[in-house]
């Protein structure tokens, strides 16, 4: 019978634990994988947000805005998003608070801003020219430079991506689906520097 020599074992068990203990301290002290940040391209120095919003929501806003901003105007009104966007408000008449409604289809551009294409508008019962109406308004009312009225076109643009907000933020129309509820801006954030 052969005798186990247990040095020779024991050697190479020795050796083995060395090299594992090498291998293992070689990987660590290797300096890690650390994806290369591209030198070429300049970081953004802002950043977009999309916002969600509902017919509800969207209404407060609006009329708080309009409510801030037009306090002395002559004709006050107030926005209504039903299917449809309506501007309902009064005018003085023969000395006579008139209702007035106009009804408007929207229409979200591609560049981010809102066209508003004019359906009707009614003094009362009475149904009265669309063009006439928007010349009347846009001569005789002082309104946001951001809005433009083309009352041939029977149009209101409204230009939002020139909206003046606070903190130099910019805003653009993603959707503007009043049917299925469906509205969505994008809000560009400058970043503090």
């Amino acid at each position: 019978m052969k005798t186990v020599n247990w040095k020779y074992y024991f050697l190479g068990l020795v050796t083995i634990n060395v090299l594992v203990i090498l291998v293992i301290l070689i990987a660590v002290l290797l300096p890690g994988e650390i994806p290369e940040r591209h030198t070429n391209e300049k970081e953004s120095e802002q950043i977009d947000i999309t916002i969600e919003t509902n017919k509800q929501n969207l209404n407060k806003l609006i009329n708080s805005y309009l409510q801030n901003e037009l306090k002395n105007q002559p004709l006050e009104y107030k926005v209504l998003l039903t299917e449809k966007v309506m501007l309902i408000g009064t005018i003085t008449a023969f000395e006579r608070e008139i209702d007035l409604v106009m009804t408007f289809e929207p229409v979200a551009m591609e560049n981010g801003d809102l066209l508003l294409k004019q359906e009707s508008v009614s003094l009362g019962q009475l149904q009265l020219p669309v063009s006439y109406i928007l010349k009347y308004i846009s001569q005789n009312y002082s309104l946001p430079e951001w809005i433009t009225i083309d009352p041939n076109e029977r149009t209101v643009y409204a230009t939002l991506t020139e909206l003046k907000l606070k903190s130099d933020m910019k805003v653009k129309v993603d959707h503007f689906n009043l049917r299925n509820d469906n509205i969505s801006f994008n809000l560009t954030v400058p970043l503090a520097k």
